[in-house]
């Protein structure tokens, strides 16, 4: 009598797809905690940034390389309501597939600085870690802690332009506003704090 050949068994091949599931799962599961963990890192910053401050006053300072995702959509200087903010917030988050972003940011070009019209944005951006998105150069900075609501940013930008004049520079790059403290974090909007960062070069006379 011929020995009987084994039936081929499918068990192994059913173990292997679930480890590969499994695996799968596990990826996405590390994932989604390092986004948790940067998103409370990014809060425990800004909310540090925020207390350590030195409020309403220009600083001129020295800053890093940084590197960050822009909106594709011009906002071509819109005036933004609470419920529009929110609008292009959520629309710039799936625009850039980032989730759980803590803090998005809205840029003033130079020329509605120096124009005047401070509370119309050009685009939004994300600070990204890394080598994606686009540089914004190191260099020289004027940095600016406002606190009060959001009804108050076109006197902060009075005061920030008056006092890089008198500290002896000028505007030279957009401006970057960052909420470091914003209805998330503060149940009055007078605590809000808003930090806003413009590169600055020293007036002609003063470098002769």
């Amino acid at each position: 009598m011929a020995d009987r050949i084994p039936a081929k068994t499918e068990v192994p091949a059913k173990f292997s797809h679930m480890a590969r599931r499994q695996i799968q799962k596990i990826k996405i599961e590390r994932k989604r905690l390092k986004e948790i963990q940067q998103l409370f890192e990014q809060v425990y910053a800004k909310t540090k940034d925020a207390e350590t401050a030195i409020k309403e006053q220009v600083a001129i300072c020295e800053l890093p390389e940084e590197r960050f995702i822009y909106s594709r959509q011009s906002y071509d200087g819109i005036e933004l309501s609470e419920q529009k903010w929110w609008d292009i917030y959520g629309a710039f988050l799936q625009e850039t597939g980032m989730t759980g972003v803590s803090y998005i940011g809205s840029v003033i070009s130079l020329s509605r600085l120096l124009s005047g019209h401070f509370g119309q944005i050009d685009r939004l951006f994300a600070k990204v870690a890394g080598r994606r998105g686009k540089k914004r150069a190191a260099g020289l900075y004027a940095v600016f802690y406002h606190k009060g609501n959001y009804g108050t940013l076109s006197e902060m930008y009075t005061s920030i332009l008056k006092q890089i004049s008198h500290l002896g520079y000028h505007a030279v790059g957009d401006a970057y506003e960052e909420y470091l403290i914003d209805e998330t974090a503060a149940k009055s909007e007078d605590a809000f704090v808003t930090k806003c960062i413009i590169k600055v070069e020293a007036n002609e006379f003063l470098q002769k």
